[in-house]
């Protein structure tokens, strides 16, 4: 197991609250949530990528935490990822909280769907504020 590059962003609810309060008080329209969350993990995730050296084709499989099948569906949505590029146990096991990250690794491995050698990315978020990742080679 060789990894990458760590990641991790944490700005939190309250200041991206203040900077949609800000923009609305400025007379701009205030941006929703997921638009903001969307832009932050798209970012995010290319530059833990770029930092690991890699890029989104080279990824294997990416192992999201399974917070809900509509932010999984979102996140495949935002990095234009294919289904079977993403694991996803959400269906079977529901919001395991924290356990869903290695519960998903767990899956991906014993499934042979990641193999020795292969590349993944393990991504974490916080009400798709916070987020946490890192690039690995199984």
């Amino acid at each position: 197991l060789t990894v990458s590059k760590v990641g991790r962003m944490d700005e939190g609810l309250g200041a991206i609250g203040e900077r949609l309060r800000a923009a609305r008080l400025a007379g701009r329209p205030p941006r929703r949530l997921a638009d903001v969350a969307g832009e932050r993990l798209t970012d995010f995730v290319n530059g833990l990528l770029a930092q690991a050296g890699v890029t989104l084709a080279d990824l294997d499989l990416v192992v999201p935490h399974q917070a809900s099948g509509h932010a999984l569906a979102f996140m495949r949505r935002r990095l234009r990822l294919r289904a079977e590029q993403v694991v996803d146990i959400f269906a079977e096991r529901g919001n395991q909280v924290a356990a869903s990250l290695p519960t998903a690794l767990h899956e991906a491995i014993t499934s042979g769907r990641l193999r020795r050698g292969d590349t993944a990315l393990l991504i974490g978020t916080g009400a798709g504020v916070q987020m946490g990742g890192l690039v690995l080679r199984y």
